[in-house]
């Protein structure tokens, strides 16, 4: 184990701790709508929670999919992805439409159509 100048050891349980018994630092702790219009891009990326994306979803925004959902219900809908800090996916209905809801957390099954955005 490394030791700083103070004696202190180092090693993987406690890099991103400040201090011995904290949690981690979380760095969208107190996150504002002021403070993330003031990051660069590089510094959103590195920050950006990304936890809530659908997975069956991820590499799939643009493309219009045929959805199973857990319950069998099937659903047809272009992917697309919200803004900010936590992103989420979403289920655009139409091409001319201006958002959507969100989309599940998972599906039974996610077919491709082909891109349409």
């Amino acid at each position: 184990m490394a030791k700083d100048a103070q004696g202190h050891g180092s090693d993987a349980h406690s890099s991103g701790v400040s201090q011995v018994g904290q949690t981690p630092l979380n760095p969208l702790a107190g996150m504002t709508q002021a403070k993330w219009n003031a990051m660069g891009s590089a510094e959103r990326d590195k920050v950006r929670d990304n936890g809530s994306l659908t997975p069956q979803l991820s590499g799939l925004e643009g493309h219009r999919v045929e959805a199973t959902t857990n319950e069998g219900e099937t659903r047809r809908f272009i992917v697309g992805k919200s803004t900010g800090w936590a992103p989420i996916h979403l289920e655009i209905k139409t091409s001319r439409s201006h958002g959507g809801g969100g989309a599940d957390r998972s599906y039974k099954s996610v077919r491709s159509l082909g891109k349409v955005r």
